[in-house]
């Protein structure tokens, strides 16, 4: 009896081990992804493109008075980012104002539309917990805001 005991416990003991290994090398490629996509969202496809290079109705900081209120409007300079935001494999324009993200999208016509966007972001980091869908905004500077160091962009 106490054979078959000993067998049991061994058997218990190389299933733990078993799983255990298998959680770890989950929560590794988890986290691999995690900061391959977080490489992608933060340091890739940023760019500064002026404002002729932006289709006009893009144009942040602009739009009520668009081009005709603006001297030198042309030499505008506009921040942007390309790059696939929500892991669907496609594209997205992302414009940074001084106060908000603007995500757009090609429609089935080609054109720009607006997809998504947050706003009251100065100083922010994308985290990418799910590896499609909109990243996280994580806030960097609060600046007495009351809603949160965390925004999902929507």
């Amino acid at each position: 009896m106490k054979e078959e005991q000993k067998k049991s416990v061994a058997m218990n003991k190389k299933w733990v081990k078993i799983g255990l290994r298998c959680f770890i090398t989950l929560l590794g490629i988890y986290v691999a992804l995690f900061a391959i996509r977080f490489f992608q969202l933060n340091f890739t496809g940023k760019q500064i493109w002026t404002a002729d290079s932006v289709p006009r109705n893009l144009v942040p900081n602009l739009d009520s008075e668009f081009p005709d209120g603006v001297e030198d409007w042309e030499n505008y300079r506009v921040p942007l980012q390309i790059v696939d935001l929500n892991g669907d494999l496609e594209q997205e324009f992302i414009i940074y104002t001084w106060s908000m993200i603007r995500v757009y999208r090609l429609n089935s016509d080609g054109r720009w539309q607006y997809a998504a966007g947050v706003g009251f972001v100065e100083k922010f980091v994308y985290l990418p917990f799910t590896l499609w869908g909109y990243p996280m905004v994580l806030l960097l500077d609060k600046a007495g805001r009351f809603d949160g160091f965390f925004q999902k962009i929507d």
